[in-house]
């Protein structure tokens, strides 16, 4: 009517064509404003109108966005229809996690859980070595797998992440971490190592499985070591003493296995011990024939341990800490060949194993002990070298693992793993860190 000075307004409204227009009805201009208002209405109106139906949540957003694609002012839209398709295989693949009611307690720390994400070609190449080890069974050659990277960058999950595939292949562990503290202790963590393992064996014999591995290892270490060996690493490895009690009451009471074990464990030289006086060059012969001897006798023990029925891996974690004693034991390990004669005939039963190592790479110097270490290895013909780095994560397998720690879809996270790309580069362990410290502070809320 103000338009029409005072006057009603005409039922049809004629166009310059003629064409008679009808005015739009009182029904159509309500179901108007009404999509205006539905259009403007933001998703959390659109969430607690589907939440009365007892809908999901993750259900509830997927449908809040859909109906609002277009708009400017909604966050992380759908881009295509892939998009579309990923979220629902998303939330029908992790339904547990994906299909939470909005009734039901929310999360409120990001689970992260034990997987690896986006190293699945490493995985491939350890798990390849491993299989390859088994299958060949080269007598001539031992195998080495160095996994290098900076700290936080995932390389014991890496290795942890094989343990149960190595399992189900026949594999047993021994795994010996270095301490940048312990590098005074000469051999200590590699004992302390075999001292675990062989409790494993002693608990894995008196359990009912009817697994035969830990008998078979008992056998094998007893006709391989003898006594007098036996008896010797009982020394070093007490849990050893489990396995073998008749043959230590034997060396109790025979004077010549006790005067041998006592002269094994006997200091080279004690000043305080007649007028003997060693010089220099005695000195040095004796601690190498004792250094010999010792890694003689470790490559025994591993011979008697593994076999191809029953192979095992060592894992040695942080190596830019280890002590020079033990870098010589592992390469005597991988160097020497005691199970073959001069004429190249094997001794069975014959060793099966293969080493892992990994180490930061930015910690390893040209000087490092490590490096002149990798060289000798590098240089021989016996000992197959694989090498794995590890950098920064990409985008993708990082939003994948935000995704599934907080439960939400692709989506979602995709801003959130921009910002944590750019604090971290990357690195596993300080996104982890990173996004919870978000939680902890309150910052993030989902």
């Amino acid at each position: 009517k103000i338009f029409c000075r005072g006057e009603s307004p005409p039922s049809q409204l004629e166009s310059n064509n003629g064409v008679s227009i009808d005015e739009p009805s009182r029904d159509s201009i309500a179901e108007s404003m009404a999509n205006k208002k539905l259009n403007k209405a933001d998703s959390h109106s659109y969430e607690q109108l589907f939440s009365k139906y007892d809908i999901p949540r993750s259900i509830c957003r997927l449908l809040s966005d859909l109906i609002r694609t277009g708009e400017a002012s909604i966050e992380n839209p759908f881009e295509s229809l892939s998009d579309i398709s990923l979220e629902l295989k998303q939330i029908s693949e992790r339904s547990s996690g994906f299909l939470r009611f909005t009734n039901n307690t929310i999360m409120d720390q990001p689970n992260f859980g034990e997987k690896v994400y986006g190293r699945s070609s490493e995985l491939h190449s350890l798990l390849h070595v491993a299989a390859r080890l088994t299958v060949e069974q080269n007598p001539f050659e031992n195998k080495i797998v160095l996994i290098s990277g900076h700290s936080g960058s995932g390389k014991s999950f890496l290795v942890n992440s094989i343990l149960e595939p190595l399992s189900n292949m026949g594999y047993m562990h021994i795994s010996a971490k270095f301490d940048r503290l312990a590098q005074h202790s000469a051999l200590s963590t590699i004992v302390s190592a075999f001292d675990e393992f062989f409790e494993f064996i002693f608990d894995l014999r008196r359990s009912q499985d009817e697994d035969n591995a830990a008998e078979d290892i008992v056998m094998c270490m007893e006709r391989d070591l003898e006594a007098s060996g036996i008896a010797m690493l009982s020394n070093l490895m007490p849990s050893i003493r489990n396995l073998f009690p008749h043959i230590l009451r034997r060396v109790v009471s025979d004077p010549d296995l006790s005067a041998m074990n006592e002269n094994y464990n006997q200091p080279t030289h004690n000043p305080g011990q007649g007028n003997i006086i060693l010089d220099e060059e005695d000195s040095a012969s004796s601690a190498e024939f004792s250094r010999n001897r010792l890694q003689n006798l470790f490559r025994r023990l591993v011979n008697a341990i593994s076999s191809p029925e029953h192979p095992i891996y060592f894992w040695f974690d942080d190596l830019q800490w280890m002590d020079r004693s033990s870098m010589d034991l592992i390469s005597s390990l991988l160097l020497d060949f005691d199970h073959l004669d001069h004429f190249g005939n094997i001794h069975p039963p014959s060793q099966c194993f293969f080493v892992v190592g990994t180490y930061r790479d930015n910690e390893v110097t040209e000087s490092h002990i490590f490096t002149s270490c990798l060289e000798k290895l590098e240089q021989s013909n016996s000992v197959a070298i694989s090498k794995i780095s590890l950098g920064g994560m990409r985008r993708d397998s990082a939003n994948l693992m935000i995704s599934k720690a907080l439960q939400l879809p692709l989506r979602l996270t995709r801003t959130l793993t921009d910002a944590t790309m750019a604090k971290t580069a990357g690195n596993p362990f300080h996104i982890k860190a990173f996004v919870e410290s978000l939680v902890q502070e309150k910052v993030l809320h989902w």
